[in-house]
């Protein structure tokens, strides 16, 4: 049993790895700091794997195991004939006066006594009266760090050398794990202004905070069937605020997608999504816009070749994405198809193409593939022809189980999920209308 720690603070999605070969079974753990919806091989390493590009971590030991934590082995000196055993830890101080505070730090198992200096700072699980001899009061996995704040002991500290000197308690003499790390820190604050913090610290420094949050975007044009090219602009009341726009259904982020300036043209059916960002504050959420253009519609892809950028096949089946041009120019329907094409409201599905059709990552190309780590981030608009209000929000989609998982099945049902990670954790709206049961 291990825990492990990144050199740095923050979210870390992991991902972990089993596999069996050769009647021989082994494991692997990917992490990357950030905040990752879905496994990226460029930006996930091997854990502990430094010198071949993986994340350092720092690891524990829990009862019964060991690891590269273990400096100095002492299990033939201590089982069975001793259940204490003392530290001493030199060490360096230029000029106690310019320190800030003092904490120690431990892993420790199963009780301890800290002495600054001869003088006695901190204390776990000990008797009142410890003898060289005495045991734990108690059972404790050294599984994590733990912080004992010992500023009020600062002035034991001398200028040159110092000793930390630390007594370890095991439960007992014939207990078969006894451990200690230790080490002393000053903790700074460095800047005095309020921040928002993404992910709790307890007991530890604060990881990088934000001063504010960015305020939304907003579009001058709302989303819905268009006749006429327009200008488009997109505001955010957030003073010195960048915002940062995509055409092609990905996320915006500071190195994806475009600045935007001038007033973007909308000529054609096109998905805009802009996010806005200023530095030391919080990004705004992802919003997102469809503006349909039927004239377009009924003309995608009439020659039956997949569009650009786009995949002629899902898995084994060959794709069809356009209007059948005999339908489009048939006598009956040619006068009437854009008004047919307005009858029923429009869904509008919004995201990273690879997410959807990628060969080995999208979940259309991979539709017997399940769970979490087939669910991709999504915008989903609902846009009515007569303009009344439909909605947007931002999700969760994976193939629907079912016969729909069937790599011989061309289309594949779809399934959204409504989570706090994407934005709102339930979708508020009538969608069989408002006498619905």
């Amino acid at each position: 049993v291990a825990v492990m720690q990144f050199a740095k603070a923050g979210a870390y999605p992991v991902r972990l790895v089993f596999y069996e070969r050769g009647g021989g079974a082994g494991l692997e753990l990917f992490a990357a700091q950030g905040r990752f919806r879905r496994f990226d091989g460029s930006k996930f390493r091997l854990v502990g794997d430094v010198a071949n590009g993986g994340l350092e971590v720092q690891t524990t030991v829990g009862a019964g195991g060991g690891n590269s934590s273990l400096q100095t082995d002492i299990i033939d000196q201590m089982h069975e004939q001793h259940s204490a055993f003392y530290s001493r830890i030199p060490f360096n101080v230029a000029d106690p006066e310019q320190l800030e505070s003092l904490t120690l730090k431990l892993k420790y198992d199963d009780g301890f006594v800290a002495f600054l200096n001869g003088v006695e700072v901190a204390r776990d699980k000990a008797p009142s009266n410890v003898a060289w001899n005495s045991n734990a009061t108690g059972i404790h996995g050294a599984l994590q760090w733990e912080s004992f704040a010992i500023t009020t002991f600062m002035s034991e500290l001398k200028s040159g050398s110092n000793l930390l000197a630390v007594q370890v308690l095991n439960a007992g003499a014939d207990d078969a794990d006894v451990f200690l790390d230790a080490s002393l820190s000053e903790y700074k604050v460095e800047e005095k202004a309020n921040h928002y913090f993404a992910e709790a610290t307890p007991g530890e420094l604060n990881a990088e905070g934000s001063l504010a949050f960015v305020a939304d975007t907003k579009f001058d044009q709302d989303r819905g069937f268009y006749t006429s090219p327009f200008d488009l602009t997109i505001e955010t009341s957030t003073e010195f605020a960048l915002i940062r726009y995509t055409l092609d259904g990905t996320e915006p982020s500071p190195t994806n997608g475009r600045t935007f300036g001038d007033p973007v043209t909308i000529n054609q059916t096109t998905t805009v999504r802009a996010r806005a960002f200023r530095e030391g504050y919080e990004p705004s959420n992802t919003d997102t816009q469809t503006y349909i253009f039927l004239e377009d519609v009924i003309q995608q892809a009439s020659n039956g070749r997949a569009p650009e950028g786009w995949p002629a096949q899902w898995g084994s089946n060959t794709v069809d994405y356009g209007m059948d041009p005999e339908v489009v120019n048939h006598p009956d329907y040619r006068d009437t198809i854009i008004e047919d094409m307005q009858t029923i409201p429009s869904y509008s599905i919004v995201m990273d193409l690879d997410d959807m059709f990628g060969s080995s990552n999208g979940i259309y190309a991979n539709p017997s593939r399940d769970g979490r780590q087939w669910e991709r981030p999504c915008s989903v608009e609902l846009i009515y022809p007569d303009g009344e209000d439909g909605f947007q929000i931002n999700a969760g989609i994976r193939v629907r189980g079912g016969f729909s998982r069937s790599t011989n099945n061309p289309k594949h049902a779809l399934r959204l999920f409504f989570r706090n990670e994407y934005g709102e954790p339930k979708l508020n709206y009538p969608v069989f209308g408002e006498d619905a049961a």
